[in-house]
């Protein structure tokens, strides 16, 4: 249901019209234009980072991962895992690159990078960036790690649960 705009290590990236639609929804919160620009940019690297960290760990597992950016966010699809150990671990990988970038956004920042900036608003702009890149993945990989169904940490809680009860009423402990 999306258009296809690039692929990294022959992954898929896919996205939808809606997601355009998000991403002037989040630009339309600032009142220059910008810094709307610039969150924008943010959503998005975020959100592939993220995906890309599900897709990679698909990947390992050979199971054909792809990539979609649409109107709520985004969605790694792949065949199934043969495991729910490896399972587990694609589900994972998502938050955890989340965290990692957000990680490598607090080195950048408490370095100062932004102050090697020449031009005084480049430089504010920059520090923006990273300030809200930390915000945002931290955020977002701590939300998204809570244990509702569809988000990831739900996903860990129903695989968890299938180890612990009878699949039907790990489903309804899940869902419920």
């Amino acid at each position: 249901n999306g258009i296809r705009v690039f692929s990294i290590a022959n992954i898929p990236v896919y996205i939808s019209p809606f997601y355009l639609l998000l991403l002037f929804f989040f630009g339309m919160q600032y009142s220059h234009p910008a810094y709307g620009a610039i969150f924008a940019l943010i959503v998005t690297i975020s959100l592939l980072v993220h995906e890309f960290g599900h897709a990679l760990a698909a990947k390992f597992f050979r199971l054909d991962p792809q990539i979609l950016l649409h109107g709520i966010g985004g969605l790694t699809q792949h065949r199934s895992a043969s495991s729910d150990r490896d399972d587990a671990l694609i589900v994972a990988a998502g938050p955890a690159a989340g965290l990692s970038l957000a990680g490598l956004s607090f080195v950048a920042e408490s370095a100062g990078l932004p102050q090697y900036v020449s031009n005084p608003r480049l430089a504010e702009l920059a520090s923006f960036f990273l300030k809200q890149m930390l915000v945002i993945n931290v955020f977002w990989s701590v939300l998204n790690l809570l244990p509702i169904w569809p988000l990831d940490g739900g996903q860990l809680t129903r695989l968890a649960a299938l180890r612990l009860m009878k699949p039907r009423m790990a489903e309804k402990f899940v869902h419920g």
